[in-house]
């Protein structure tokens, strides 16, 4: 199915990209015709391909003080994507003026800031319904630096709104990747490392519920005693191609 989609993209492209200019001025209109019809086409199948791709997706949640290079080393010689964990958060945050929270405490007008970006990146992924994100005292603090805005922002959405919607994010994403490298096997691995226990923790528990049941936790150098005992395999020692290996294989031998 994933290759015949990409068949249709590719050929709804090459008319996408067609000036119309360039035609000669008796056929133009039809020419335009032709290139809108197609731009249209082209946000439908990257739908198509992007339902079709999550039932391919498995999440593998990497934790502990080496994960970021076992990220590196899938993405270096496996066939599969990493993103990290945080990435999410920081990159809305990155849509919101400093000047907006520096040295500033989290009230009510900064959440309705934060609301606003994270409803514009709603759209763009086709998430169409979810919790408002409210303030609550609970989550008073002083913002000092954007680290400390996006530790609160993540707390809340993860508890007011589900980490799922990470999740989502990141299938749009993977798509956007997959479509690049014309992706069309079995399985795609996506690799989401942090070294923060409770996100990882909140992540794997809402993308097992709500998004595929094939969702493994695995370990990678020195993480908490929670994490640890919870993760399908741990990496220990140096991270190299045939640890990172096996650790995969041990993924594939458990896919549900």
């Amino acid at each position: 199915m994933l290759k015949e989609i990409l068949k249709n993209i590719e050929r709804n492209k090459e008319i996408a990209s067609r000036d119309p200019e360039a035609v000669p001025h008796e056929i133009a209109a039809v020419a335009r015709g032709d290139i809108m019809r197609s731009k249209e086409n082209l946000k439908e199948l990257f739908y198509q391909y992007k339902n079709a791709l999550k039932e391919r997706v498995i999440f593998i949640m990497v934790n502990g003080k080496a994960s970021k290079k076992f990220a590196e080393t899938v993405d270096k010689n496996f066939s599969g994507m990493s993103f990290k964990a945080e990435e999410f958060y920081t990159k809305l945050v990155d849509q919101v003026d400093p000047q907006n929270y520096e040295n500033k405490s989290l009230g009510n007008s900064m959440v309705d800031i934060l609301s606003a970006v994270l409803e514009n990146r709603a759209l763009e992924i086709g998430v169409t319904a979810y919790p408002a994100l409210l303030y609550k005292e609970k989550y008073a603090s002083l913002i000092e630096t954007k680290e400390d805005l996006v530790k609160v922002f993540s707390k809340m959405v993860n508890e007011q709104i589900g980490a799922e919607f990470v999740g989502v994010d990141l299938l749009d994403q993977a798509a956007e990747q997959a479509v690049k490298k014309r992706f069309s096997g079995s399985i795609l691995p996506l690799v989401v490392y942090t070294e923060d226990n409770d996100l990882l923790t909140a992540l794997a528990k809402d993308f097992y519920e709500k998004l595929t049941p094939n969702v493994f936790v695995i370990t990678a150098g020195i993480a908490s005693k929670e994490v640890s005992e919870n993760s399908l395999t741990t990496v220990t020692g140096k991270i190299t191609k045939k640890s990172v290996g096996e650790a995969l294989k041990e993924v594939k031998n458990n896919l549900r």
